[in-house]
């Protein structure tokens, strides 16, 4: 889950990376920019032969309404340049490519695509005083970024952890909101089938595979708000994205497929450090007799944490740790070392 921490890893001023920029001026959509915009500093082409711009390429208008598609390489960069100009409705975007094709969106209302450019975050992390809202917060990835987000070390954050189940809600408020106490941030757990929120949020985190999420979280954030893309959305699957309000707010769209080894390396000293409580994602634990039941139990959403397979425990069904409270030294109801070595004794290796 690490893997949102190397989210922004395109950043067009590196000197590494192969990834084209596409850079689109989209002032022709609603007549020219007014005669007292100060021309650019770096010449824009909106239609016609492409041009080249450093490591990036100015393509034409009709580009703008394939944001996503196959235009766009994966790992690239899609700047829209609105030059004075407004799409004035939703632009039909591939969202899913945020996560599986690692593209990257930005955009300014003027004319200089440095701009946009400049407005890129160095990192995708949470920062100080945050409203963050986890939409999906109860379910296995979500529990890990409500844990991640307390845990973080980051002051004055507001966790706003949302889901339908209020079932799945308790369970995650009785291991989340000790955590949000003793590092003295806030946490507000919420459904959204009966709570109103208020707030714009300056990160939010979609944990459900639905682009119409997407198009919501533009309306929801904060100006210079980060919107994180870690469900799998489909590549295909477009949502209607208000690319005017993204652009005037300055939003920036992050997502990852899969982590890399150095996002590994992050949460391992983590761990190390007694930053980060791995074991608080534990839901269940089985052997691999039990691990089909696993995949099927995350399917229909039976567990609200991790399952922990052990092949050396032969025979060891999947067994939540609300059922092994008498039978393992568990630490008010987590898994721990304790735990873990206790079990593996029950089943010796021959």
């Amino acid at each position: 889950m690490e893997g949102d921490a190397g989210a922004s890893r395109l950043n067009p001023t590196d000197d590494e990376g192969s990834s084209d920029a596409v850079v689109t001026e989209v002032e022709t959509l609603t007549g020219p920019a007014p005669e007292t915009d100060p021309a650019p500093e770096t010449p824009v082409a909106s239609t016609g032969r492409p041009s080249r711009l450093g490591r990036g390429w100015l393509i034409g208008v009709a580009a703008v309404l394939l944001v996503g598609s196959a235009g766009v390489a994966a790992g690239g960069l899609f700047n829209i340049v609105q030059a004075g100009g407004k799409f004035g409705r939703a632009v039909v975007s591939q969202v899913g490519r945020v996560h599986y094709g690692g593209i990257r969106l930005v955009g300014t209302a003027g004319r200089d695509p440095a701009a946009a450019m400049s407005a890129i975050p160095a990192t995708a992390e949470i920062r100080p005083n945050d409203k963050i809202n986890i939409i999906g917060a109860a379910g296995p990835m979500g529990t890990m970024h409500v844990i991640r987000d307390l845990c973080q070390g980051v002051p004055g954050v507001t966790v706003f952890a949302g889901d339908l189940s209020d079932e799945r809600l308790a369970a995650l408020q009785k291991l989340a909101e000790p955590l949000a106490a003793k590092n003295k941030l806030t946490l507000r757990p919420y459904n959204p089938s009966k709570d109103k929120l208020p707030d714009k949020f300056n990160y939010i985190v979609l944990m459900a595979p639905v682009p119409a999420l997407v198009a919501q979280a533009v309306q929801d954030a904060a100006p210079g708000g980060r919107v994180n893309i870690f469900a799998g959305i489909p590549a295909e699957l477009t949502a209607g994205l208000d690319l005017d309000a993204c652009i005037e707010k300055q939003l920036y769209f992050i997502g990852t497929s899969g982590s890399v080894l150095e996002d590994m390396k992050q949460v391992l000293a983590k761990v190390v450090s007694r930053r980060l409580d791995t074991n608080l994602s534990v839901a269940a634990v089985a052997g691999l007799e039990g691990a089909i039941d696993g995949i099927r139990a995350v399917e229909k959403n039976l567990l609200p944490g991790k399952i922990l397979v052990y092949p050396s425990c032969r025979g060891l069904k999947l067994t939540p740790l609300t059922e092994l409270g008498g039978a393992l030294p568990l630490s008010d109801g987590h898994w721990n070392k304790q735990a873990e070595e206790a079990l593996l004794k029950q089943f010796p290796t021959t």
